[in-house]
């Protein structure tokens, strides 16, 4: 059976057509607009994106994958953060977010708009990246994260997974609105769908 594990920084993330024109605040980039997808994502009106976040937010494999597993149960997850506060000769303070994702989920980011590093301190994942593929990641892991990085995550064995980001903002709803790219997936002709088939398209 698959579990399902969505970070998510707003809420609802999957939605129709037609209540995304109720709701007039959301938009796609034009040319996912315009083009014949049944599923595609779109981001706050009033959201900038940047060139790298166009292409995250365009990308195909994943907003399939994610269009049918938010079609699912949602799955929760042990999720804790905590800020250290400027201090010192240092010019910001950190804010330290972990996660733990049970073995057997399948587990899709958020479009992070910022660089960081993040350490996989314990547990197995195959995670795979646009452009990069499928990689295998062994805890103890430590590595960076580029900016419009989005990424799909299946644990193999259970993973603790923790980001650390420079920050002196401590109000965690702001500080959410400046780390990732809010999005929904919208699906306009809803479709049976394998996962096994949507995991297989991402080479």
């Amino acid at each position: 059976m698959v579990a399902f594990a969505q970070e998510s920084a707003v809420s609802p993330r999957f939605t129709s057509p037609s209540g995304l024109s109720e709701r007039g605040d959301f938009w796609a980039t034009p040319e996912l607009a315009e083009n014949d997808d049944d599923v595609f994502a779109v981001v706050p009106r009033d959201v900038k994106l940047t060139e790298t976040e166009r292409i995250a937010l365009g990308c195909d494999e994943i907003n399939r994958l994610e269009a049918f597993l938010l079609s699912m149960d949602q799955m929760a997850y042990p999720l804790s953060w905590f800020f250290i506060p400027k201090n010192g000769m240092l010019d910001s303070g950190m804010y330290v977010r972990e996660v733990f994702l049970p073995a057997g989920a399948i587990y899709t980011t958020q479009i992070h708009r910022t660089e960081h590093p993040f350490v996989m301190s314990k547990g197995v994942a195959r995670v795979w990246t646009p452009g990069e593929g499928w990689k295998e990641i062994t805890g103890p892991f430590t590595g960076v994260t580029k900016a419009a990085t989005r990424r799909v995550i299946n644990v193999i064995e259970p993973v603790v997974w923790t980001t650390f980001h420079a920050t002196n903002e401590t109000n965690h709803d702001r500080l959410m609105e400046t780390l990732v790219l809010p999005h929904q997936i919208v699906c306009r002709n809803p479709k049976a769908r394998h996962v096994g088939q949507l995991m297989e398209a991402l080479k």
